[in-house]
């Protein structure tokens, strides 16, 4: 059966475009989902927990949270080809087992809690999405453009950015589905990659420095055809 062929979302031209016009003021990166600390109120799964870890870390250093841009319109995108799997692992275990679910177990609504935890500890106050791109679509593409359109469009001044996925089963299953000949026992080690992006005028107006631009990013991002949101995920 032959794979469908993965395309970039965003040509040279537009990526030159956002190298101007866009600043990357902070960057966080983790690959594995080993020493993650407890959150309250999301359990048996590291994605919330990971997600509100880099949130925290890639914030601190950007200054996304700092007292200089209070009340600055701060929006946040969630990006995750699987979304909380692993809680949905754990829920069919409870319901196999004759267990009574609990309401925190219920997959569906761990973007929005663990988005709007966030949204309360870093005082946002602007539009926030989580995008579930297929897996043959450029997903950091996707979710680039659409803070760029925020930005453009006087939605959000300042964008944190979070792309997250953990290793649950069916994630394990499709890794080795769409595994690349040259790496046919690759696994999916999960993680996250979160970045704050704004335009070049907010930056400077804050004096927040470029850690890489637009472009550098992209590329570090993309995956073998096929195989995801961030390379950084996969061994």
């Amino acid at each position: 059966m032959t794979k469908a062929k993965r395309t970039s979302f965003l040509n040279d031209e537009q990526l030159k475009e956002f190298n101007a016009r866009y600043c990357i003021t902070g960057l966080h990166q983790q690959t594995g989902v080993l020493d993650t600390g407890a959150l309250r109120g999301f359990i048996r799964s590291p994605f919330s927990p990971l997600i509100y870890t880099s949130a925290t870390q890639v914030s601190t250093q950007s200054g996304f949270a700092g007292p200089e841009i209070s009340g600055t319109r701060k929006g946040i995108i969630l990006g995750s080809m699987f979304i909380d799997a692993m809680t949905e692992e754990e829920q069919w275990q409870d319901l196999l087992a004759g267990k009574k679910v609990s309401p925190i177990m219920f997959p569906q609504i761990v973007p929005s809690s663990i988005l709007g935890f966030v949204n309360k500890e870093l005082s946002v106050y602007g539009p926030m999405t989580c995008i579930s791109p297929s897996p043959q679509a450029d997903g950091a593409g996707i979710i680039l453009r659409q803070a760029a359109d925020w930005l453009e469009d006087g939605l959000a001044d300042i964008v944190l950015i979070l792309l997250c996925d953990v290793p649950s089963l069916r994630a394990k299953q499709w890794a080795r589905e769409a595994a690349h000949p040259d790496n046919p026992t690759r696994e999916l080690a999960g993680g996250i990659v979160s970045w704050v992006m704004e335009s070049e005028e907010h930056a400077a107006g804050r004096g927040a420095a470029n850690v890489c631009t637009v472009q550098e990013l992209y590329d570090q991002l993309q995956p073998e055809s096929g195989v995801g949101m961030a390379r950084q995920f996969w061994t």
